[in-house]
């Protein structure tokens, strides 16, 4: 992740508390704000806060008191701790963040009734292609897919970070600056190509969608149909995906070798790049871009899934979100 340097310290919960109480008892001490039938109280800043006397130089504290933050080496504590204020109860010019009125992180400074932990949604583990399409799929450069899946993750930590993320910048929003999500760390974290053709999936309205499901899959015209009608809307069931590239047989044909290939693609991305929180069906279109199997790898998966992470982001980071399906993560732990 990449970091910008600049940020101040947030306030705690009864840090606040205690700045309510004192503003409501001399309302000259803060100003009120009213946008949206929202009311958020600014105070204006605290005092710099006095260094403690066992503080070693070129040392900071964090809200929690510890020494965190490396300063010069030359630089006395006392000039090290002049400056430092905690984080108010929210922006001061709401004009910069036009989605605050409905970020999830306006609850938390009006003490509103907090969604708490969110829930992660990921498939647990994805199923390896059976051995005649191996070398189709390597060809494909998606391979590293098939192990990017996780058993679990925390999820408070998962929470805190989509708590933090900003969709006026596309960064999380950190007591020390902002940090984001790169294509350098797409391309390390899952070993795929980032950069070329864009992925681009047309809207299919269902005799479209039917059309592709047996040009591309190569079923039946009522097994498409019937697919599609069991999901609604021009998707199908992974369940249903997994018939298709599951009985290959002994001896199959290039042709079945071909649609199963094109099944076990569709599968691959929908588990792990092109989720969404039902957890159990895909979008047709993605078919469009995986018909010609030689050019699948001349496509930048890497771009698509981190645009398609940066708008789970910002659904996650809104009010009325309790859930969040994670493409990918770190061997770290961050997502």
């Amino acid at each position: 992740m990449d970091a910008v340097e600049g940020g101040r310290e947030r306030l705690t919960a009864s840090a606040r508390r205690r700045q309510r109480a004192a503003i409501e008892q001399n309302p000259s001490r803060g100003r009120r704000r009213r946008r949206g039938g929202i009311q958020l109280e600014v105070a204006p800043p605290p005092p710099p806060i006095a260094p403690p006397a066992n503080v070693p130089a070129g040392h900071v504290p964090n809200a929690e008191g510890a020494h965190v933050v490396d300063a010069p080496e030359d630089a006395p504590a006392a000039a090290v701790w002049d400056g430092i204020r905690p984080l108010l109860g929210g922006p001061v010019d709401e004009s910069l963040f036009i989605s605050f009125r409905t970020h999830v992180a306006t609850q938390i400074w009006v003490n509103r009734d907090y969604r708490g932990v969110m829930r992660p949604h990921c498939h647990a583990k994805i199923l390896e292609p059976p051995l005649a399409l191996t070398q189709i799929i390597e060809r494909t450069r998606l391979t590293p897919l098939v192990t990017c899946s996780f058993r679990w993750s925390h999820k408070a930590l998962v929470t805190a970070f989509v708590e933090r993320w900003q969709l006026e910048t596309n960064t999380f929003h950190m007591p020390f600056g902002e940090i984001t999500i790169t294509l350098d760390n797409v391309a390390t974290i899952l070993g795929i190509p980032v950069i070329g053709k864009v992925v681009s999936c047309p809207k299919l309205d269902d005799a479209v969608a039917q059309d592709l499901l047996v040009s591309t899959l190569g079923v039946e015209d009522s097994d498409a149909s019937l697919a599609l009608r069991d999901v609604r809307g021009q998707s199908v069931k992974l369940s249903w995906l997994k018939t298709i590239f599951s009985n290959l047989g002994d001896a199959p044909t290039v042709e079945k070798t071909t649609y199963a290939a094109r099944a076990y693609l569709l599968y691959l991305l929908s588990s792990t790049l092109f989720t969404d929180k039902s957890g159990g069906r895909v979008s047709v279109g993605l078919l469009y871009v995986l018909q010609d199997l030689d050019t699948v790898h001349e496509y930048g998966w890497g771009a698509a899934a981190l645009a398609t992470l940066y708008r789970h982001l910002v659904l996650g980071s809104s009010q009325g979100s309790g859930e969040l399906f994670i493409t990918f993560i770190y061997p770290e732990g961050g997502t």
